[in-house]
């Protein structure tokens, strides 16, 4: 025969456990949804640094670059006087490219994709490319 103090210390133990396994699986979630928001921003990465490296030198410019690109499809492209901004499913890119020494012959490209994970939880990649005037072309 069960008691009152059984039938409550059973209920205690059984809200313990969900509670844990509820937050587990919260956390399984949102590394998982962080892994696939993270590889998909390194793909778009990827297209764009790909698309510049087959380009030429002179090609390389912020205010036609994220309209060129075939591979994907980018919205909202603002452009400034080294910069390019503009978005694809959520994710925020801001190309700069400039001339870290100012003798035109190397292009520095930084690619900065923000992205969020949760309502709350933002992240962001930012890599680089130098982009160098072939020697023929000198």
């Amino acid at each position: 025969m069960l008691t009152t103090i059984d039938l409550g210390m059973a209920i205690i133990i059984i809200i313990f456990f969900v509670t844990i396994m509820t937050s587990i699986m919260y956390n399984i979630y949102i590394s998982q949804t962080e892994a696939k928001r993270t590889a998909t921003a390194l793909n778009y990465a990827v297209d764009v640094f790909e698309y510049i490296a087959e380009i030429p030198y002179n090609s390389v410019q912020t205010e036609t670059l994220f309209s060129s690109i075939d591979t994907i499809n980018i919205s909202n492209i603002e452009t400034g006087d080294n910069f390019t901004t503009g978005n694809i499913n959520g994710y925020n890119f801001r190309l700069e490219i400039e001339d870290p020494y100012g003798d035109d012959m190397i292009k520095l490209i930084t690619l900065t994709i923000n992205y969020k994970i949760t309502a709350k939880r933002e992240e962001s990649i930012k890599l680089q490319r130098i982009k160098q005037l072939p020697f023929d072309e000198n």
